[in-house]
């Protein structure tokens, strides 16, 4: 690569001129984005590099889909009183008004990250999430409210004082669910409904919020409960928040137990020794997903330093931020500079800073410049004052640089970086770069120990055992429930802030409780939920990728946690480039090999099953329906050549594809269709469960059957045979009284499922009612009676059973034998062999405490074995 400034020619994999230390660089001529050195084509944009020789045609990027759900947070705000200010006051004037008032809301609303959506005569609506989702959405529109208000009363004011008008504004807030088109230009969703009706709802000079928006922000707003209103349109009251304030919020990373990092801790420790040691500088990257720990392994990193270090901690912003600017904002830390110096008492400050260099007077110049205080000079100068610095602040003291979110920074700013990993001498820097998976895309070579980089520390979920250690501290208890410890690691993989996020929630929703010094669960642990702030992280993760690894997300989120290559191709309709794509997502730890292969297709799974649920949740619901479908087409053509059962998994897809059409109100014969197609595959899988005893497995299998056709589809009336025994043989009354009556109802004048239905009728008795087993001995013998007639004996050996089970408990066992050596012959007879278990299970206790001789008792046991 040749240097710019001397021409002179350098390795191909060099970051910096050989020869005068320039910063090396490859940037497409189109989008200015960073290239590697042998780059055919910008990964960005596809335009071909200058010079190089391309070995393949770009692929066209993939087409954005028209429109996509996704999360957003509305703000509504109106004027009150603004009808007696139009009468009163010329349009001219009233013009002059609310231009202010409007130039007023842009500007509150902007600031805090929010798109101004419209302007409705007086009111204002704006959005955040559009066109990106982000983490502190909700944050952001409650602060953009309360600056409203604060903003609004200078112009109420005005108008008071010209116009002798009074006025007010009231702000609504709520987070939700949305349809939104490609362009931004559509959005459709109950959220801004709802929010609307907050702002109606709203007292003048207040900011209200809907209960979505007061559970992603409560950890940094002060609310009071508003009670519920009955808003317009709305069946349910909703409940609603009034803002009080911003609270005080301590630093998370301080307020969250430190465990289960020691091997990390001791790896970045052993490079900051050497630093000191050695007097030199040294770079390590801590790379991990959001929440996992990289910024409290840093700090407790720089603690640990014996005699204590100089820190400055620096950070890179997702919005975009000027190429130098984490420099300004070290040297305002490090010469205690402020907004409120002038452009004199800057460069003192910076003249008094660097005063210990022979150069100090050049030095100080060309720091001036990254604070506005001078003009900016070349890239080679600036670095060269950078590093002079670090020399001086590192003169008498180690100093650790931690620099956060470097996966956002400018390319020339990490040259910087790298730059003062290579050149720093004589003192001891440490340098540490955190990031996402992301920059490894980025700056491959940050992330790969070598000539510049001194270790790379990749950090994971935390252990089951230290993710149990975390919850129970976060709470101040010894022990928490066994249940709940085991959901834990489950829904937070280990990541630290989604186990705190869980926690807050679990406690402040009073979802656990403490009750005699011991936490314990108020509502099933199934029942709990993902906080909604780790959904919007994750949310806003996958919206930040490109158009072509968001959309191999989505498909491969239709296909399930775990997913073949071949079906998210199948999905997309086109292999092109999938490799390299899930080559990037892999990098990006979103998702991850799983070593198995589908027939010769290779499975990955999700990193996370959030990430699944977040990029499944951008998808229209029409557009799941197809992909289920066109998913479910290919697993069931590529299936019939692989050995074992794969119905439920081929099922699962007609089914969700049926119940997303239903959803949407399209109930028709192609809805009906996929209905019995996934009706049919879960049949088979519960018949074939039944078979093999697994009755746990069969009628879970049968229901899901069963909420997929109608009362009358084919076939029907032997699904709730099917369904009845398997969900009434587990126990699980409920479900099976809704099966018994549905067979009931479906059973009409055919006496074999009148039979039937007697004879679960029976069973249901026997679990819960003991005062009707007399009437059960009665109603299953009549049963068996018919059913003989009909040749069922399958269902003789049922009604039979079941007369003895109810015999048994009034104490004839005598009689409970007999029935008990008739179900056995009419269960032999008709060859059922899971019949002939159960009938043999029952026959132990009647032969030991029946009239039997011993004989014949020990033969029946011998029966069994």
């Amino acid at each position: 690569m040749v240097c710019g400034k001397c021409a002179r020619e350098n390795r191909p994999d060099s970051r910096f001129c050989a020869g005068c230390g320039t910063a090396l660089t490859l940037r497409c001529s189109a989008c200015d984005r960073e290239l590697q050195p042998d780059a055919a084509f910008c990964d960005g944009c596809g335009t071909a590099v200058a010079g190089a020789t391309p070995t393949a045609t770009p692929p066209a990027p993939p087409a954005e889909p028209t429109a996509v759900r996704k999360t957003v947070t509305a703000l509504f705000c109106d004027l009150v009183g603004s009808t007696a200010f139009g009468e009163k006051v010329d349009p001219e004037a009233a013009r002059e008004s609310m231009n202010r008032y409007f130039a007023m809301a842009r500007t509150a609303i902007e600031d805090n990250g929010g798109m101004v959506a419209k302007f409705i005569g007086d009111g204002v609506m704006a959005m955040w999430g559009v066109p990106e989702v982000a983490e502190d959405d909700a944050e952001r529109a409650v602060r953009a409210g309360l600056d409203l208000q604060e903003a609004f009363t200078g112009i109420r004011d005005f108008i008071k004082d010209r116009h002798g008008v009074t006025v007010g504004l009231r702000v609504g807030i709520n987070t939700g669910e949305v349809v939104i088109s490609d362009a931004d230009d559509d959005v459709v969703g109950d959220a801004l409904n709802t929010a609307a009706r907050l702002e109606a709802a709203c007292t003048p000079g207040r900011v209200l919020v809907g209960e979505p928006t007061w559970r992603l922000s409560r950890g940094t707003v002060h609310y009071t409960d508003h009670g519920v209103i009955q808003a317009k349109g709305k069946e349910e009251p909703v409940a609603s928040y009034e803002v009080v304030g911003l609270l005080d919020v301590e630093d998370p990373h301080t307020e969250t137990p430190f465990v289960g990092r020691d091997a990390e801790l001791r790896r970045l420790q052993v490079v900051m020794d050497e630093a000191i040691l050695e007097r030199t500088a040294r770079l390590v990257t801590v790379i991990g997903s959001p929440g996992v720990g990289k910024t409290r392994l840093a700090r407790e990193m720089r603690e640990a330093v014996e005699g204590g270090t100089r820190a400055f901690e620096l950070r890179c912003e997702r919005e975009g931020m000027a190429t130098f600017a984490p420099v300004a904002d070290l040297l305002r830390a490090a010469a205690g500079i402020t907004d409120a110096n002038s452009v004199e008492e800057m460069r003192d400050r910076l003249r008094s800073l660097v005063d210990p260099l022979e150069d100090a007077d050049r030095v100080a110049e060309l720091l001036a410049g990254f604070v506005g205080a001078a003009p900016m000079q070349s890239t080679e100068e600036l670095f060269l004052a950078v590093r002079r610095l670090f020399e001086v602040l590192g003169a008498t003291q180690p100093v650790v640089l931690i620099v956060d979110d470097i996966q956002w920074a400018e390319p020339l700013f990490l040259d910087l970086l790298e730059h003062l990993a290579e050149w720093v001498r004589d003192v001891p820097l440490m340098v540490v770069c955190l990031a996402r998976p992301e920059i490894r895309d980025v700056r491959p070579p940050i992330t790969e120990p070598g000539r510049r980089v001194s270790a790379v520390v990749a950090l994971e979920g935390l252990d089951t055992e230290a993710t149990h250690e975390l919850a129970a501290r976060l709470v101040g208890a010894d022990a928490l429930p066994a249940d709940l410890l085991a959901k834990i690691p489950e829904s937070t993989q280990g990541n630290p802030l989604f186990v705190r996020e869980l926690m807050r929630m679990l406690v402040d929703d009073g979802v656990i409780a403490e009750r005699d010094g011991r936490w314990e669960m108020v509502i099933d642990v199934d029942a709990v939920e993902v906080p909604p702030t780790v959904n919007t992280l994750l949310a806003s993760r996958v919206e930040r990728l490109q158009i072509d690894e968001r959309q191999a997300l989505e498909f491969a989120s239709v296909v399930g946690s775990d997913f073949p290559v071949g079906a998210v191709a199948a999905a997309a309709g086109d292999s092109t480039g999938l490799s390299a794509t899930f080559e990037r997502l892999r990098r990006k730890e979103l998702i991850e090999p799983t070593g198995t292969y589908w027939g010769d297709e290779p499975v990955f799974r999700f990193h996370h099953v959030l990430i699944r649920d977040a990029a499944y949740r951008r998808l229209l619901k029409g557009n799941r329906a197809e992909l289920h479908v066109t998913i479910g087409d290919w697993t069931e053509r590529s299936a019939a050549s692989l050995v074992g059962e794969h119905e439920v998994t081929i099922a699962h897809h007609f089914e969700q594809a049926h119940e997303l059409r239903l959803q949407l109100g399209i109930d028709d014969e192609e809805t009906d269709a996929l209905g019995t197609r996934a009706a049919g595959l879960l049949r088979t899988a519960a018949d074939r469960a039944l078979d093999r005893e697994d009755l746990a497995a069969a009628g879970p299998l049968a229901a899901r059957a069963l909420a997929c056709v109608d009362d009358d589809a084919d076939g029907l009336a032997e699904l709730l045979l099917t369904a009845c025994e398997s969900l009434l043989g587990t126990g699980n009354v409920a479900a099976g009284v809704e099966a018994v009556d549905r067979l009931d109802a479906v059973a009409g004048d055919d006496r074999r499922l009148r039979a039937w239905v007697e004879c679960f009728r029976a069973e249901v008795a026997i679990y819960t009612d003991p005062g009707a087993l007399q009437g059960v001995i009665e109603s299953a013998g009549r049963a068996a009676d018919v059913l003989a007639e009909l040749d069922d004996q399958a269902g003789v050996a049922k009604a039979r059973l079941q007369r003895a089970a109810a015999l048994v408990r009034l104490g004839r066992v005598g009689d409970c034998e007999a029935e008990l050596d008739a179900a056995l012959t009419a269960a032999r007879a008709a060859d059922d062999r899971r019949r002939v278990t159960a009938v043999l299970g029952s026959a132990p206790i009647a032969a030991l405490w029946g009239p039997s001789p011993v004989p014949r008792a020990g033969g029946r046991c011998l029966d069994v074995v």
